[in-house]
């Protein structure tokens, strides 16, 4: 291509280049005065870098001095640097000068010749790339690619497809595809783009829409991780614009069902219907979800959720059902961190937070109790006493041994528990005597603390007087049970004590009976209150 110069002609073209190319003075020449320079440029100047970055950075400049043989040849030039040895840094500024230009200055000719540079070169630098990626040297591959992206671009939308270039162009799409895929996908954020762009380009079907669609699926399905997929997407397009690809989305979407990263990466790109379908697929019930994980992903979308209701509605389908109290207890606290209108129904809610109260199961109870404690408003009071109630009755004081602590919190609640208690105690002396057995054998003063103002004075007196007379018995021959017996005799001493005073000095007496050990100080004080 290179003609042989004149260096006489060369140094004037030269000072009369630096006019030509001085802004200040290039609008001294119209059209006519430059016939010819064109060539000139073409012919002489393909391959001057400084003539050709002048040239190209200035619009005025490019349609003065710019030609499609300008273009022509300085790919030409690119294709013959190619059989050597890669000059990176000459591509890279040679590239930079070409995309400066408009598509008007490119031809058919010169997609297809640029088809065949872009393909010879793809296939010469990708060993070379693969072998130095993310290590030291790769700095200018990392610089290059961008760049010819930009060229490979306006080649591959604007060429014609004929004979000449046909083969050549499914051939480019073989060698883009392989780039993409080999090892795993390992330079896939390089070549994604290069090869997504023939999604939108297939030339009349030369390349088959759906092996792109299988290829990409495939990778949408791989081992990368679900950040490096999003960043490989984002360079090209929005993952959005892509899962308008039902084909594509649904990849995603499957995957985001079942692992829990995909779900946190991808969540937002969904759209409302696939959103709302995603949050209600991680709901956990016994353990079918690690609610650890559906929390996580809660947080990480700041809880915007496409329809709080619907998932409101879910968690509580799924505490009613759970038998794994953690779970349970997570899935109520994330359940008020939803942003439900004013409008909810808490009714559900509200009757399985009864229900755990009244369970006979502790650790239901206490769930129940802590639900109660921090979301009360949301109890319907009404149910709450009445379940309560016949809980008390029907399951509690019938077994106070097991069931201290469940009636003990019923009596604290503030619900108006105290008539129905008096009631059954009065009307069922089975019950009596049940309460008095859990007093003699646990001594819990605890329990009788709460009982003790809960009770009616003819109930207390019936309890106290039936406790003073069995401790009495036992203490006849054991007394060392006068420690198990301690701190309720000690709250028994400040109420009604008068009515109960029979009670005490048959107690004491039992205790002195044939007692061959150092009085007890609680004995010392009753005998000296009986003494007043």
């Amino acid at each position: 291509m290179k003609k042989n110069k004149n260096p006489l002609m060369d140094s004037f073209i030269d000072d009369i280049l630096n006019i030509l190319l001085d802004e200040n003075k290039s609008s001294l020449f119209n059209e006519k005065d430059l016939v010819g320079v064109k060539t000139v440029m073409a012919d002489s100047y393909y391959n001057n870098q400084q003539v050709l970055v002048k040239i190209s950075n200035n619009e005025s400049f490019r349609t003065k001095f710019g030609s499609s043989k300008l273009i022509f040849n300085l790919i030409e030039d690119l294709i013959q640097s190619d059989n050597e040895e890669i000059d990176l840094v000459n591509l890279i500024d040679k590239l930079k000068v070409i995309n400066q230009f408009e598509v008007n200055f490119f031809n058919n000719i010169i997609y297809g010749t640029s088809l065949k540079f872009i393909l010879e070169l793809i296939k010469k630098i990708k060993p070379k790339y693969n072998q130095i990626t993310g290590k030291e040297g790769s700095k200018l591959y990392e610089e290059l690619f961008p760049i010819l992206y930009k060229f490979y671009k306006v080649i591959i939308e604007e060429i014609k497809i004929n004979s000449s270039n046909q083969a050549t162009f499914q051939q480019l799409y073989n060698e883009i595809k392989a780039a993409f895929v080999e090892q795993n996908y390992k330079n896939a954020l390089t070549y994604f783009r290069y090869y997504y762009l023939f999604s939108n380009n297939l030339k009349n079907n030369i390349i088959n829409f759906n092996d792109i669609i299988n290829s990409i699926s495939q990778y949408l399905n791989s081992s990368q991780t679900p950040d490096n997929i999003k960043k490989t997407i984002s360079t090209f397009t929005s993952v959005k614009l892509l899962l308008e690809n039902l084909t594509y989305r649904d990849v995603i979407f499957n995957r985001a069902k079942t692992q829990h990263d995909f779900a946190k990466e991808f969540y937002l790109d969904f759209d409302k219907q696939k959103q709302q379908e995603l949050i209600e697929q991680w709901v956990p019930l016994n353990g079918s979800k690690d609610f650890k994980i559906f929390e996580d992903i809660l947080e990480n979308i700041k809880f915007k959720v496409p329809e709080p209701k619907k998932l409101a509605i879910k968690l509580l389908n799924s505490t009613g059902r759970s038998n794994l109290l953690a779970e349970k207890e997570k899935l109520y606290n994330l359940f008020f961190k939803i942003n439900l209108s004013k409008e909810f129904d808490y009714s559900t809610y509200s009757q399985q937070i009864i229900t755990n109260i009244c369970s006979t199961n502790i650790d239901y109870h206490n769930l129940g109790m802590k639900q109660l404690e921090v979301n009360r408003n949301r109890i319907i009071e009404f149910d709450l006493k009445t379940n309560c109630e016949k809980a008390l009755i029907t399951n509690f004081l019938p077994n106070v041994t097991q069931y201290h602590q469940q009636i003990a919190n019923l009596l604290n609640i503030g619900i108006g528990m105290k008539k129905v208690l008096n009631d059954t105690i009065r009307d069922n002396p089975n019950i009596r005597n049940i309460i008095v057995n859990y007093l003699m054998t646990a001594g819990s003063n605890t329990f009788f603390s709460v009982l003790k103002p809960n009770l009616f004075k003819t109930n207390y007196l019936l309890i106290s007087k039936q406790f003073l007379n069995n401790a009495a018995t036992q203490l006849r021959n054991n007394k060392g049970l006068i420690n198990n017996y301690k701190s309720i005799l000690i709250m028994q001493l400040s109420k009604y004590f008068k009515d109960l005073e029979l009670e005490f000095i048959n107690l004491v007496e039992s205790y002195n009976l044939n007692l061959n050990q150092e009085k007890d100080q609680i004995i010392v004080d009753i005998e000296d209150i009986l003494s007043d």
